[in-house]
């Protein structure tokens, strides 16, 4: 599902074949992930292709990076919200 007024003000789902790879190796769909995450996909593989020369792979991103369920903990266990977000490791 995508918004009328994201596609109006310049939103693309990443088209990069490496990036959906990525979201279908973590069974992750483009909705899921809000625009810090993909810039962290985005990024990741340009700065590996582009300035390092280097293939982009998800092991190697899995190193760098993990993926945080989002969840809500109110009165009782945490349920899942759908959405993940996609961030950096400190180590």
């Amino acid at each position: 599902m995508v918004f009328t007024d994201h596609l109006l003000r310049g939103f693309s789902p990443p088209e990069s074949k490496k990036i959906r790879n990525a979201l279908s190796f973590f069974n992750l769909h483009p909705q899921d992930l809000g625009p810090n995450s993909i810039s962290n996909l985005c990024q990741f593989q340009v700065f590996y292709e582009a300035y390092l020369q280097m293939e982009a792979t998800v092991p190697l991103f899995r190193e760098f990076f993990y993926i945080n369920h989002q969840t809500k903990c109110a009165d009782g266990p945490s349920i899942e919200l759908g959405g993940v977000s996609i961030q950096r490791r400190r180590d």
